[in-house]
């Protein structure tokens, strides 16, 4: 919608309110100013949530794979009659 859509909407609807030139200017002035960038605030967010995420899977592995007395996990590739390639989640 440009300028002149609303002005004619407003004239429309008999409202006598018609934005000056400057209020856009005024509007923008207000809004809080941030001296990091939107990709500067994702990245110190999202990267350190990230790392934890990555963390947990990574000890979750470890834990699954070092439990003692279990045999490895059978290589679906090698075995094409095999079953549901994850089986092994639901194995205790």
């Amino acid at each position: 919608m440009t300028e002149e859509h609303v002005r004619q909407a407003l004239r429309e609807r008999r409202a006598n309110v018609s934005p000056d030139a400057g209020f856009a200017v005024r509007v923008l002035a207000r809004l809080p100013r941030r001296e990091i960038s939107s990709l500067a605030w994702a990245a110190w967010h999202v990267l350190p949530a990230s790392l934890a995420l990555v963390a947990v899977l990574a000890v979750a592995v470890i834990a699954t794979h070092r439990t003692p007395g279990a045999s490895p996990t059978p290589n679906v590739t090698s075995s094409p009659s095999a079953g549901d390639p994850l089986d092994w989640l639901l194995q205790p």
